[in-house]
């Protein structure tokens, strides 16, 4: 194998076995049990990792996806797993939003900052944005606005869970046919990140 080859041989099985643990993440989200324990977390590095994993996807190739990311972001203490899962779930509702919108202009921008006595995430897109009846439902379990076997209705229920879990909140705000913003703010210290 090439060089180059086998970096993405190694970076293809790195992200098997996160796949591997974020489906028994999604497992325990039923079930209620955590499945690790809270550690310091560099959450630039998760994302860079989500978004190398997210380059796979073929849809991803005509995003222009922006990485604007604090350098001096704090770290802060969670269960790194989770918190791929939500940033990997933000991921792919905003590339299905694109997809959905059938943009020329397919833009994904990931922020990070810190905030008083914590970090903020924010995920936006240019894709179709919901209206405010989508948007009130977003979150609850099981509402979906995608086509019967493309989506579950776990993502933005399971991400809510999850950085709950984590002390946090997280906010929404959509314009139809200009995009939507999730915006996942944490504590410096989690409370525990069990969901």
């Amino acid at each position: 194998l090439s060089q180059e080859a086998a970096c993405k041989l190694d970076m293809i099985l790195e992200h098997a076995e996160r796949l591997g643990k974020t489906t028994r993440e999604i497992s325990g989200f039923a079930r209620q049990h955590p499945t690790n324990e809270p550690e310091l977390l560099d959450l630039n590095s998760l994302i860079r990792n989500t978004c190398r994993l997210m380059r796979f996807d073929g849809r991803w190739k005509n995003i222009d996806l922006q990485l604007r990311l604090d350098n001096g972001l704090p770290a802060i203490r969670g269960i790194g797993d989770q918190l791929t899962q939500v940033i990997m779930n933000l991921l792919v509702n905003a590339a299905d939003a694109i997809e959905e919108a059938g943009a020329s202009r397919s833009v994904i921008a990931i922020l990070t900052y810190p905030q008083e006595q914590g970090v903020c995430i924010e995920v936006r897109d240019s894709g179709c944005g919901m209206d405010a009846s989508t948007l009130e439902h977003a979150q609850e379990t099981f509402f979906t606005t995608k086509a019967a076997g493309k989506g579950t209705g776990l993502g933005l229920s399971l991400c809510r869970s999850i950085v709950e879990a984590h002390g946090g909140d997280i906010e929404i705000e959509s314009t139809p046919g200009e995009g939507t913003r999730v915006k996942v703010c944490l504590p410096l210290n989690s409370p525990g990140g069990q969901t």
